[in-house]
């Protein structure tokens, strides 16, 4: 992956992020994924398309809302469900 495909992609996790921060944060686009959660939504892009992904927020936030600003538990369900949907990707 050459610089400005790293950037794009560096970029559209920023939009992902500001997605995820979104369903929960008061301040509209002014969130989104540390360091430590990059690398994860790297993999997560290579391996799904966005709209998977935008549906795995959807429905991981319907299941298991943030409680106190603590997303952690969400995030985790949200890793579970695009793990889940690779998983069933590469059975097809």
């Amino acid at each position: 992956m050459d610089i400005a495909e790293r950037e794009q992609q560096d970029a559209t996790i920023g939009i992902i992020g500001c997605y995820w921060y979104n369903q929960y944060k008061q301040e509209r686009d002014e969130w989104t994924f540390g360091n430590a959660r990059m690398p994860t939504l790297r993999r997560f892009m290579q391996e799904l398309g966005w709209r998977d992904i935008y549906d795995a927020i959807d429905l991981a936030h319907s299941m298991i809302p943030v409680w106190n600003d603590n997303d952690t538990r969400t995030y985790r369900y949200f890793c579970g469900i695009c793990w889940n949907k690779i998983k069933a990707k590469k059975h097809e």
